[in-house]
């Protein structure tokens, strides 16, 4: 997929030919997302035209709330590669500044037409849009059909059951209800990040585990310890993750510590990604270490069996 910058042509033969583009933030690119995409991808290749997704880095959201901004679910290279794999030729992203969001309606309509021809803007049916998101889909039609650009509205028929929003997806994780956030995202929430040096601790205890510094803004999985997939170039495999301060230590900091079934080696510095499947337990200080380490054990059994589902 080709990821445009403002004034760059459409991938045709002149640049000019007018696309079909789904317009949002695109954070995680749960079900809901997927349907809309979907139906742009259908809609261009029987018109023969590019299939565009417009989407804003940063997240609105993050840059005029920062205080009640919870973070990302996917990362800008996430959300690029996802979007790829849903099948769409191009991505233009629009910077989000406050002066953006500024905008009247009618301005954030000329600033579109002149960024990239468009022949078709999907959109859902509560789509907002320009300063205060006081443009609906009726004010985007009245301004958007005299440039020639026809305004679809996504076809819920097949969707799921209920409203999909990433704000939902991203209480959940940040709860640990992590199988129901998959639900909504058709595929486990991902962290990833740099394999660090720790303190030794699991290594200690007899479950050597790897270190993660996440990237910076994802959405953090409530505390607790998780079943999940890790994944390290070619390794992958079960994962037992303990997200928390490590009360039985008298910890301070949350940290992030992975580890990985069946795997011995040196993980220091490499990218490790998790996939959360399901959250076991919440952490928990116990009477001894002993009581600890048989109560990992367990876990990573249950690591182990649900792996195999």
């Amino acid at each position: 997929m080709l990821t445009l910058q403002l004034g760059e042509p459409l991938p045709d033969a002149d640049g000019s030919r007018p696309a079909v583009a789904a317009i949002g933030n695109f954070d995680g690119v749960h079900l809901g997302h997927r349907l809309l995409l979907q139906q742009v991808v259908a809609a261009a290749r029987q018109a023969g035209r590019t299939s565009l997704a417009i989407t804003f880095w940063p997240n609105p959201r993050a840059v005029l709330r920062p205080e009640h901004w919870q973070g990302y679910l996917t990362t800008e290279a996430e959300r690029t590669a996802l979007l790829a794999a849903r099948g769409i030729d191009a991505q233009l992203c629009l910077p989000f500044t406050e002066a953006f969001s500024t905008l009247s309606p009618g301005e954030f309509v000329d600033q579109l037409a002149t960024a990239i021809p468009l022949a078709e803007l999907w959109v859902g049916e509560d789509f907002r849009f320009g300063h205060r998101r006081s443009g609906d889909v009726a004010l985007l039609r009245t301004l958007a059909e005299p440039r020639g650009i026809t305004i679809r509205l996504i076809t819920r028929h097949g969707a799921p059951t209920g409203a999909i929003s990433s704000s939902a997806i991203r209480e959940q994780v940040r709860a640990g209800q992590v199988e129901e956030a998959a639900g909504l995202l058709g595929r486990p929430y991902r962290l990833g990040g740099s394999v660090v040096s720790g303190h030794q601790r699991g290594r200690q205890l007899g479950f050597p585990t790897a270190n993660l510094a996440p990237d910076e803004g994802k959405v953090m999985p409530g505390r607790g310890i998780y079943a999940a997939v890790a994944h390290c170039d070619d390794v992958v495999g079960p994962a037992a993750v303990s997200i928390g301060v490590r009360p039985q230590f008298a910890g301070s900091v949350e940290l992030v510590e992975a580890f990985l079934l069946d795997f011995s080696g040196d993980l220091y510095d490499r990218r490790l990604d998790l996939d959360f499947l399901a959250k076991l337990r919440d952490e928990a200080r116990f009477d001894s270490v002993g009581a600890l380490v048989a109560q990992m054990e367990r876990d990573v059994a249950r690591v182990r069996e649900i792996g195999r589902r």
